[in-house]
């Protein structure tokens, strides 16, 4: 794989049509800021793109940053957006492209498409970070990967929520007029867990993080919302 210098993250709009919750609902990509935290850390110039708040297109954004490795997250509503934008950073920039986020976690085989070098099947984004620095792929247990023989799919293992790094809310801070949940604006976002202790049937959020329930220690909890300047949190 080539040498991964600039990275792109995107957060793809939640539709295109005006049956949506844009300037109801507008959440803080918080898996993005948790990605830019750990590449801001490694020294790896990164950028954001968020379809919910940019007033560009993602494809100008693509030619002005050219980045050689896009990251694109998102749910399963989401879907076609995300594999466009693939296909755009593939087009427009010939960039490595990686898909993550909750809908890739479930349903990894839809994403199974030209425009897309790996899947990140887990919540472990250290293992993107492992990728951009460049360890094998192969190595990375978490990731499915496209090859010349077909895909590999990967085997993910639990993650343990405590490993993620506080995030970097710079995005959010420069964007406090659109981040909102219904009057409250703005709004922030703190995760505190991934899965869930219960295992209620119509529900797939117990499937998350393979099934393991996770959650943080309630005084990191604690201090990450003393450090957020903004008095509405979501959690």
């Amino acid at each position: 794989m080539k040498e991964i210098r600039k990275v792109l993250l995107i957060h793809p709009e939640i539709s295109r049509t005006k049956y949506n919750f844009a300037g109801v609902i507008d959440n803080e990509p918080l898996e993005l800021e948790y990605i830019a935290a750990l590449l801001r850390e490694q020294g790896v110039d990164y950028a954001i793109w968020d379809g919910q708040v940019e007033r560009i297109s993602a494809a100008e954004k693509l030619k002005a940053y050219m980045p050689d490795l896009v990251y694109v997250c998102g749910r399963t509503r989401q879907e076609r957006f995300m594999l466009e934008y693939c296909q755009a950073a593939k087009t427009l920039c010939g960039s490595v492209t990686v898909i993550g986020g909750l809908h890739a976690q479930q349903c990894y085989a839809r994403m199974y498409q030209n425009c897309v070098d790996y899947i990140l099947v887990s919540f472990d984004i250290f293992q993107l970070i492992q990728l951009i620095q460049g360890t094998p792929p192969e190595q990375l247990e978490d990731m499915c990967r496209r090859t010349e023989d077909g895909w590999h799919t990967a085997a993910p293992k639990p993650f343990d929520i405590q490993r993620l790094p506080l995030p970097d809310r710079s995005y959010f801070l420069t964007h406090t007029d659109r981040y909102r949940y219904l009057e409250l604006l703005p709004c922030a976002h703190v995760r505190t867990a991934y899965c869930c202790p219960y295992r209620c049937s119509f529900c797939s959020r117990n499937k998350l993080n393979c099934g393991v329930y996770t959650c943080r220690d309630i005084q990191d909890v604690v201090e990450e919302i003393a450090r957020i300047p903004c008095e509405n949190i979501y959690l």
